[in-house]
């Protein structure tokens, strides 16, 4: 095979480290709508509070929250880690302490709509593992405070000025229409050799390894990548004497690395960065050629039909067993290599070229990454000591506790003054067994939201499993313009945007999938697309669109 002119592009992102762990976790836009005033809850409360040896107040705040983020590092067990006796310590000299009342992880989506749809006895702060619309319609219900007006009265100033440093984007993102912010957030700011990055990012991933074995030129077309596939299995790439090398790569949605080889959103609606737009896979102009595609791989059997709909447990078996040619995940991953049992094994990430003036597009998760949701609710009766745990929270000793976690258990300082982290080569589950998780791993996305502020280094990276080939492709990847982000650059909706998600999005996503699916395994003819596009506008999707358009610019004004 003939190596293909370089405007094919080969990729690559960093792993934010916040997300990797012993497993990864997983809404749709829409919510059904509300309309109860909101009572003014932030004041402070009627009930005496205590005060603490120093004579400073004493507040004790109630948290409802899951009983883990990883299998390997219960909440139950924090006392043991050194980590958490340092956040309790930097809550104490807060002037708070939290009681906690934790929930199967499994059970807490069901659990927390169960609790807030009774509106009775609420805790003071509850993780909310819902979406922006379901929340923002507990606030206009009431279930919710205003925290902006929380943060106004008692914050010490640290919340923002912690936001304004490293997430200016955080307010503007979270401030409705009306001027209110109904939750705290998740952040993430991370630097690489001393400099900002746009971000990390998902890309599909070859085998190099086998790639090499059977003297095949590197794919940068997704034809070449086709033939790639099919010679693996052809050539019995894995060595066990059976065809059974297959790429993993879902079919019933977008977000599959394959389709953003075509140009396409990853989202059934997302905003083009590089042109500001609103858009649809849909009426994008590679969506035919993409569906032909995607059909070739599913009637060859390169993609395995049976496993629509798995889970990751069951693509990573897929992984173990030593069968993936082709995976989708995060660029900088350094665990699937391992998860084969092959020594020697190594994933590549691509972005080849699917149809010629066509660009690939990148699936970005950006530096300054805004998510989660912890709310404080109508039955607060110390909204000041809420503000004062957020303010330890949004704070430098906080952010250091949860990325970088005690200085001598999980990272040490160089000569230089760098922090580097400890154990490079251990295991969430080795870590867990030491006692050296950091602070995310523990309590981030549990009870308190993620705060960190990541800086990485190439010679640490490369020491910690990520290959030089990596690296090497995100220094490109800065200055590639054709992207999408994770976290959509969308302004609070208004009454008028919210009822048109609310009216066709569940509609519209339920017939996205079932029509891509019956496209790719040939159950509905690729030639109905066009007629089938236009029974979706006739669903809603122009309405839709214009609903995510004017809340880009609005996002983008402000």
């Amino acid at each position: 095979m003939k190596t293909k002119k370089t405007a094919a592009l080969i990729l690559a992102g960093m792993l934010a480290a916040a997300l990797a762990g012993c497993q990864n976790n997983g809404g749709n836009p829409s919510s059904s709508g509300g309309s109860a005033p909101a009572p003014s809850s932030a004041t402070p409360s009627s009930q005496s509070t205590p005060s603490s040896q120093d004579g400073e107040k004493n507040h004790v705040i109630t948290v409802l929250g899951k009983d883990r983020r990883y299998d390997c590092a219960p909440f139950s067990d924090r006392d043991s880690y050194p980590v958490w006796q340092e956040v309790e310590k930097l809550l104490a000299k807060a002037g708070v302490t939290c009681e906690f009342e934790l929930v199967p992880k499994e059970q807490y989506d069901t659990v927390i709509k169960t609790r807030m749809a009774a509106a009775s006895d609420l805790p003071d702060v509850v993780g909310l593992d819902l979406t922006d619309q379901e929340v923002l319609d507990m606030g206009k219900q009431g279930l919710l405070i205003d925290v902006k007006e929380a943060i106004d009265q008692y914050s010490n100033g640290n919340t923002m000025a912690m936001w304004n440093k490293y997430w200016p984007n955080a307010t503007k993102k979270l401030t409705t229409p009306e001027g209110k912010i109904y939750w705290y957030t998740g952040l993430s700011y991370r630097l690489l050799n001393g400099e900002l990055t746009r971000g990390t990012g998902t890309s599909i991933q070859y085998r190099k390894d086998w790639l090499d074995a059977l003297k095949l030129d590197a794919p940068t077309t997704t034809e070449e990548l086709y033939d790639v596939l099919k010679a693996f299995r052809d050539g019995d790439a894995n060595g066990n004497g059976v065809p059974d090398e297959i790429a993993l790569c879902s079919i019933d949605s977008f977000s599959n690395g394959i389709a953003q080889c075509y140009g396409l959103a990853p989202k059934l609606f997302d905003i083009e960065i590089a042109t500001d737009k609103a858009v649809t896979p849909w009426t994008q102009p590679g969506i035919k050629p993409y569906l032909e595609y995607m059909k070739k791989l599913v009637a060859e059997g390169i993609i395995d039909a049976s496993l629509i709909g798995a889970n990751s447990e069951v693509s990573n078996q897929k992984i173990s067993e030593n069968k993936a040619g082709l995976v989708h995940n995060y660029v900088q991953q350094n665990w699937l290599e391992g998860m084969t049992g092959v020594e020697d094994a190594e994933y590549i990430p691509i972005l080849p070229v699917g149809v010629e003036g066509i660009n690939p597009v990148f699936r970005r998760e950006p530096s300054m990454l805004v998510y989660q949701r912890f709310g404080v609710t109508k039955n607060c009766k110390d909204v000041e000591g809420v503000v004062a745990l957020f303010d330890a929270l949004y704070s430098d000793e906080y952010a250091e506790l949860s990325y970088w976690g005690v200085e001598g258990v999980s990272f040490e300082l160089d000569d230089t003054g760098r922090r580097v982290k400890l154990h490079l080569d251990y295991s969430d589950e080795q870590l867990a067994e030491i006692k050296a998780l950091v602070g995310h791993s523990i309590c981030g996305n549990v009870v308190f939201p993620v705060v960190n502020i990541q800086e990485e280094w190439a010679d640490t990276l490369t020491a910690s499993g990520v290959s030089q080939a990596k690296q090497d492709f995100e220094i490109l990847m800065q200055t590639y313009e054709y992207d999408f982000e994770t976290s959509q650059p969308l302004a609070m909706p208004t009454d008028e945007e919210r009822a048109a998600v609310d009216q066709y999005y569940t509609t519209l996503e339920t017939y996205s999938q079932e029509l891509l699916v019956n496209i790719i395994l040939g159950n509905k003819p690729i030639e109905e697309l066009d007629a089938a596009i236009e029974e979706m506008k006739a669903m809603g999707l122009d309405e839709v669109l214009a609903a995510y358009q004017s809340r880009h610019d609005r996002y983008t004004a402000s």
